[in-house]
């Protein structure tokens, strides 16, 4: 009798591909303009909210069904007002508001959105969409992030 061995491969491949897009644009407005040159649909969804730093990064995505593609636009800096007192200040009776900047992904802090696609095979399409993206005025440069340098794959996982 044959005998039939299951190998269990650990190594996960991502179906999904992320790029870094440089632009001062808003939010909403950068998920217009992808919408128009790329004419898919994102919408405005439940945002990533980090309960440590008191955070709320926004997100806008889009399902299409026809060719089974995922995708996410994450607004990669959000800022937050923190209450604070000047050790050497005058009035040093009265707080402050000081305006802090977050990153939700450190390493790539220079990046003001990453927009996530999940597809079959990303490096099939990675090229034509960068060339579609690099298109649009608003945006000063457009990447392709290495995977490989995120310590951490869940910030990824939503």
């Amino acid at each position: 009798m044959k005998t039939h061995k299951l190998l269990l491969d650990d190594t996960f491949k991502e179906n999904f591909l992320v790029l870094a897009i440089y632009s001062d644009e808003e939010d909403y407005r950068m998920a217009y303009l992808l919408n128009v040159f790329l004419k898919i649909h994102l919408k405005k969804s439940s945002s990533i909210i980090d309960l440590r730093k008191e955070t709320e990064y926004c997100v806008f995505e889009y399902e299409d069904k026809t060719l089974y593609q995922n995708w996410f636009l994450i607004n990669n800096h959000c800022f937050t007002q923190k209450k604070g007192i000047y050790k050497n200040d005058l009035f040093a009776k009265n707080t402050t508001l000081f305006q802090q900047k977050s990153f939700y992904i450190k390493k790539f802090k220079k990046a003001h959105y990453l927009l996530k696609v999940e597809v079959d095979n990303p490096t099939v399409c990675i090229t034509e969409l960068l060339k579609k993206i690099r298109n649009i005025p608003q945006i000063y440069e457009v990447e392709s992030l290495d995977l490989e340098l995120l310590n951490n794959n869940e910030l990824l996982m939503f």
